[in-house]
């Protein structure tokens, strides 16, 4: 009989979503894990807010598409520490244009790691 081991991460998850473990010898902020939350509403502030963590230092680029995979506009490229982070979308585009409210993609990656999710946007 063959086996197929197929790799497996498993991820507790604390408050708020990020992974409350840390790396031995390093401070409480430093999550083991890539993660990326989902985005929920909140009826004061219709702006999403995007919250990730990190488990190391590195370049991370936060994007935002439309339904129909354009490119919308860029929300961060640059080097951030191991750490939990979070960007505001204002609801604009790479010329500061607002765009429609509907439904977009966003994709956080970081290094080898990448996560895509969905989010509305209201007006």
């Amino acid at each position: 009989m063959n086996m197929i081991l197929l790799p497996v991460v498993i991820s507790v998850l604390g408050v708020g979503g990020i992974a409350p473990a840390t790396h031995p010898g390093e401070g409480p902020q430093v999550p083991l894990v890539f993660h990326v939350e989902n985005i929920s509403t909140d009826p004061v502030d219709p702006r999403p807010t995007i919250r990730f963590a990190l488990p190391s230092a590195g370049r991370t680029r936060v994007d935002i598409f439309d339904g129909g995979g354009r490119h919308v506009c860029e929300l961060l490229d640059e080097e951030l520490p191991a750490s939990t982070h979070q960007i505001t979308w204002s609801g604009t585009d790479d010329q500061d244009e607002s765009v429609s409210a509907g439904k977009y993609f966003y994709v956080v990656s970081s290094g080898s790691n990448c996560s895509v999710g969905r989010m509305a946007l209201e007006r």
